[in-house]
């Protein structure tokens, strides 16, 4: 049977048009158990954010513990359910339109998110990684500014590359070479928000409405930075050292842009916001908490400031941001 979908259509009637730009910080823990288990401070770190309207929201919750259905449910506007009413958990119960990330935004599919977003007027556009990026899946969201041609080595390309001859070749070749993959590939393409940056200050305020995702890796695992954000290699997917390393740099990144943006384009609405919580998590929850405790701080204005508290899981921060940016009231769904 044909199943006829419809967009969910938010409902803005105003004409103001903020830029959105949306983080996603990928493994991110939540500030609480990633200063008690790693021995870290970041009270510091809070107020300077907060001194300039980013605003922590603690206890938030991502409806999924993995990144493919977590960035998937944001773009569908809302979890994903069964025709039985309940949550998927599985890659074969979805389909189309509702998608898992990245495949939810190839060239050819549309979803909620999208579908609002152009309604609405804004250009989409996508800074990716080497695991995902809009080469592989959609150009048209492309920035051209961003000249990082290592991302064309995202992970699809290289699993294909694996089963073929050029993995040993190009292992010998590079090795000869002293070329570290790590460093060259994944270490320059993972910092998604360093490619934000750098986009910004050379281009200003994008003078149309623009949705900005930034796919950031620099907490994922493998642990490629030192807490200078400099390059270094921490192997292990529990590695607590390495782990605390890019918890210290991704602080350092998000104050520095958090402040760029306020300086370029302070009527912004920004997120930052992990898709679910570290490796650790997988080992206990109780110690480690879930994998669906999420890091989430938001930044929004002087009319939304009073309906942040809403923001506190990965669907209706993004909602709440489509409202912000157009000086609307919120509505939210009782999912």
């Amino acid at each position: 049977m044909f199943y006829k979908f419809e967009f969910e259509n938010i409902n803005i009637d105003n004409t103001q048009r903020n830029n959105i730009y949306l983080f996603i910080l990928d493994s991110m823990p939540p500030i609480k158990v990633a200063d008690e288990i790693l021995e870290t401070n970041s009270k510091n770190f809070l107020n300077e954010l907060k001194s300039i309207n980013f605003n922590y929201i603690h206890n938030s919750k991502s409806f999924y513990g993995n990144t493919a259905f977590a960035l998937g449910s944001i773009f569908n506007l809302k979890p994903f359910y069964t025709n039985e009413g309940k949550l998927v958990k599985e890659y074969s119960e979805l389909k189309y339109p509702h998608l898992a990330f990245p495949s939810v935004i190839r060239k050819n599919n549309l979803s909620n998110l999208e579908h609002n977003l152009n309604k609405l007027g804004y250009d989409i556009k996508w800074i990716g990684s080497h695991f995902s990026n809009c080469y592989g899946y959609n150009r048209g969201y492309c920035i051209d500014e961003i000249d990082n041609s290592n991302i064309l080595f995202n992970f699809e390309i290289l699993s294909f590359l694996k089963k073929t001859a050029f993995q040993p070749i190009s292992h010998h070749v590079l090795k000869i070479f002293d070329v570290s993959i790590e460093e060259k590939i994944l270490f320059k393409s993972n910092n998604g928000i360093d490619n934000f940056e750098r986009f910004l200050i050379q281009n200003g305020r994008p003078q149309k409405p623009t949705f900005i995702l930034t796919h950031h890796l620099i907490s994922h695992w493998p642990y490629l930075v030192d807490e200078n954000c400099k390059y270094e290699k921490n192997l292990g997917r529990i590695n607590k050292i390495g782990i605390k390393k890019a918890f210290e740099c991704n602080k350092k990144l998000i104050k520095k842009i958090t402040k760029l943006i306020s300086k370029i384009d302070n009527e912004a609405i920004v997120i930052l916001q992990s898709d679910h919580n570290w490796e650790l998590a997988n080992l206990d929850l109780k110690i480690y908490g879930d994998r669906k405790d999420i890091f989430n701080v938001i930044k929004t204005n002087s009319f939304c400031k009073k309906y942040e508290e809403y923001a506190n899981n990965n669907i209706d921060t993004i909602r709440l941001a489509l409202y912000c940016a157009s000086n609307t009231k919120p509505e939210f769904k009782d999912d």
